[in-house]
């Protein structure tokens, strides 16, 4: 009997990235966060989560992403005007926006900036 290898995990929250559907309920739980605002169209979304949740293994704050396709008030809440967008949050509050490469090492480097 040939048995088979366990599959490796494919999806971003098995590699350590948490998937958020309730945002003001992640920034309560964690009182500095990253997340990640992303939309399922947006091929540029679909190229960065890969790195995203790369990053998020390495990485000792937590890192969340959420799918804004149905969270229009979120949208306008953070001002959102373009996919993806990166933040970093401290106590509930929008503290810095990540304009960098989309390597990595470059969200690593965003991540561990304090």
């Amino acid at each position: 009997i040939r048995r088979r290898k366990p599959a490796k995990p494919t999806s971003a929250a098995a590699e350590g990235m948490q998937t958020v559907t309730d945002l003001p309920a992640f920034l309560r739980q964690h009182p500095e966060a990253i997340v990640l605002f992303h939309a399922s169209w947006c091929s540029h979304c679909k190229k960065l989560l890969p790195s995203y949740a790369k990053a998020a293994t390495s990485n000792s704050l937590p890192m969340g992403a959420m799918n804004c396709d149905e969270a229009e008030d979120i949208i306008k809440q953070y001002k959102l005007r373009g996919f993806p967008t990166i933040l970093r949050f401290r106590n509930g509050t929008r503290v810095d926006e990540y304009h960098g490469d989309r390597s990595v090492k470059d969200l690593q480097q965003f991540c561990s900036a304090k």
